[in-house]
């Protein structure tokens, strides 16, 4: 992933297999390509996105959302978590808002 440009700071994003569904989760990043192939063929993706419009430096916003959702199978649910504001998603499909004490089953 790519985050602050800080030396020895290594953004990182994980994909783990949780018996027959794939999870990803972006961590803290702006967007990068490895954050599109990262979420390609999950069934759950967790996606960091900061700013409710736009996109901003060192995270993603909602403008780098819908890149994402138009790059990848409409399949994949995406929760955006780190959110600064609830971001209107305006008829993104899949996608849900991650909000404290919330819980997803899938």
């Amino acid at each position: 992933m790519n985050h602050v440009k800080a030396d020895g700071l290594k953004a990182m994003g994980y994909r783990v297999q949780i018996g027959d569904k794939t999870i990803a989760y972006t961590g803290d990043t702006m967007f990068c390509e490895e954050a599109v192939e990262l979420g390609d063929g999950t069934d759950v993706y967790i996606v960091d996105c900061t700013y409710p419009e736009g996109a901003g430096p060192e995270h993603m916003g909602l403008d780098d959302i819908k890149v994402i959702r138009e790059r990848i199978s409409p399949e994949t649910t995406m929760v955006l978590t780190h959110t600064s504001s609830k971001p209107a998603l305006n008829g993104l499909r899949n996608v849900l808002i991650a909000e404290d004490l919330r819980k997803f089953e899938f």
